[in-house]
C-alpha cells in the first residue's frame, strides 16, 4: 500500500501536486490542507480531483475534515490526533468511506480497534535524525499478537532510501509526501514511480 500525502495552502498547488502522484502511479492520495483554505474553497477543488482518481481508479481520502469528505464525495478521512472521535466521523460518514487513523503508540490503537477503523498509521517512522522504528516494530508485534485485524501503515521521513527498513519494522504499508522528491532532487512523478518500482521488485 502506497499513500500519497499532499500538504499545501494553495488550492492550485495541491492539484497540481496530486495529478503528480497520480501520473506516478500512487492511487491513493490524501490531501491535507491547513484550516485558513475553507471547506468551501476546497469542495470543487476535491470534486475536480475526484475525476482524475476515478480515471486512475484510485481513492481520495481528506484529512480531519469528515462533513468536506461526505460533502465532496471522497473516499475517506483520515483522523489525526485530537480530530473528531472515530464513533462521530462514522455515525456521519455513514457505512461507505473509509476511516484512518493517525497512532503513534499500541495504546492508542487498543482504544480505538474495536470502533469501525479500516486502518492505523503511524507517525512519525522518522523525526529528522531520530529513528523511531523500534517503537514501530514494538506497535506492529502488538499488532500481530493481539489479531488486530486492520493494517498498519507508517508515514514519516519515508524515502526510496529507507522505505524498507519501515516494512521490515513491520508497516504494511507506506505514506510519502513531496520530501520523496526532494530526497534524491528529481521530479514528483519521477520519485513516486521509481519508489513504486522499488516496491514492487522487493
Amino acid at each position: 500500500m502506497l499513500q500519497y500525502i499532499v500538504k499545501s495552502d494553495n488550492v492550485k498547488d495541491i492539484l497540481a501536486e496530486a495529478r503528480q502522484a497520480l501520473k506516478g502511479g500512487c492511487r491513493w492520495i490524501e490531501i491535507k490542507a491547513p484550516a485558513a483554505l475553507s471547506d468551501e474553497i476546497l469542495k470543487p477543488a476535491l470534486k475536480e480531483l475526484l475525476e482524475d482518481v476515478r480515471k486512475a481508479e484510485g481513492m481520495l481520502l481528506v484529512a480531519d475534515r469528515v462533513t468536506l469528505c461526505k460533502d465532496a464525495g471522497c473516499d475517506g478521512v483520515q483522523l489525526y490526533r485530537d480530530d473528531m472521535p472515530v464513533s462521530a466521523a462514522r455515525m456521519e460518514l455513514e457505512a461507505a468511506p473509509i476511516i484512518g487513523v493517525t497512532v503513534n503508540s499500541w495504546e492508542e490503537i487498543l482504544r480505538q480497534y474495536r470502533l469501525d477503523v479500516d486502518f492505523f498509521r503511524y507517525e512519525p517512522a522518522f523525526n529528522g535524525e531520530i529513528d523511531n522504528l523500534p517503537l514501530l516494530r514494538e506497535i506492529a508485534d502488538k499488532v500481530a499478537e493481539n489479531d488486530v485485524e486492520r493494517p498498519l501503515a507508517a508515514t514519516g521521513g519515508i524515502t526510496c532510501d529507507n522505505f524498507r527498513d519501515v516494512l521490515a519494522a513491520g508497516a504494511v504499508g507506506i505514506a510519502v509526501d513531496s520530501s520523496l522528491a526532494q530526497a534524491h532532487d528529481e521530479s514528483l512523478t519521477e520519485a513516486v514511480r521509481r519508489l513504486i518500482g522499488l516496491m514492487g521488485r522487493d
